[in-house]
């Protein structure tokens, strides 16, 4: 179902600036070229004599562009199956970004707030169950479910990436195998950091980047680097996750928007 005219908007989507940019793990970079600067470089394309070129600039600018070089996970953006690795389980080839089908990138939402996780922890089933009892919702196929950890308010802080809970195994597979197709959270990852994930992994108790490898099973699609889900009621709202159709790429860009039924007076 379509969200009602009278639903508010509420933007889940972290911005992309040049902030970040030095200590994103994934680096980008954004020129601007404004109005002024761009008429330099028009003067210079066009190559028209002095007086012609006066008459044509009449109005000394012309547009602006922003040149921005940038990977497609950098910002809010939608992970596809083919992310996880170059094979499914089956031997069959995982869906790129541009092959997702756009039924798995929007639905019925609900947030599970998992703020008293500690950083580096990790989200099992037990802990998916539990928040879904404290949201009140009852899951379903084809549901969104979004993950609050409290990560995103520290979005412009270098260490970001180390800053949340992430899903285990079994707490991913728990939402997936019940036909959850479209997986977000308000960090730099769906799985737990980096280093906690690695020491595990070295010890032999868990496998690394075991959320993510959990797609070459059963595929699914996660939304990272989200950000305003504390304004977000627990149910209530339909989530839409478009990600930018790059052509055969793991991932998209995406502007994240809920859907909030009723009116900020209901």
């Amino acid at each position: 179902m379509l969200p009602s005219p009278r639903a508010r908007l509420i933007d889940l989507s972290a911005p992309l600036s040049n902030a970040t940019s030095d200590f994103e793990p994934n680096p980008h970079r954004i020129t601007y070229v404004d109005h002024a600067q761009a008429a330099e470089q028009a003067r210079a394309l066009l190559g028209l004599p002095g007086p012609v070129m006066d008459r044509v600039l009449a109005r000394g600018h012309v547009w602006s562009v922003e040149n921005v070089t940038l990977s497609t996970h950098s910002g809010t953006h939608v992970d596809a199956p083919y992310h996880y690795g170059p094979r499914m389980a089956d031997g069959s080839a995982p869906l790129t970004i541009d092959q997702v089908p756009l039924e798995w990138c929007w639905g019925r939402g609900v947030r599970l707030d998992l703020r008293h996780r500690p950083a580096g922890a990790g989200i099992t089933a037990a802990d998916v169950q539990a928040a879904l009892d404290a949201a009140g919702h009852v899951l379903a196929e084809g549901d969104v479910v979004l993950t609050l950890t409290g990560a995103s308010a520290h979005y412009h802080e270098a260490g970001y990436e180390q800053r949340h809970a992430g899903y285990t195994r079994d707490g991913l597979a728990w939402l997936v195998d019940r036909g959850v197709r479209l997986i977000g959270i308000d960090a730099w990852g769906i799985d737990r950091p980096f280093g906690p994930l690695i020491q595990d992994a070295a010890a032999g108790r868990a496998e690394f980047w075991e959320a993510h490898f959990y797609g070459l099973e059963r595929p699914y699609l996660q939304i990272e680097k989200l950000c305003n889900l504390e304004a977000l009621p627990a149910t209530g709202f339909t989530v839409m996750a478009f990600p930018v159709k790059v052509e055969g790429a793991s991932a998209g860009w995406a502007r994240v928007v809920a859907f909030v039924d009723g009116s900020p007076q209901d």
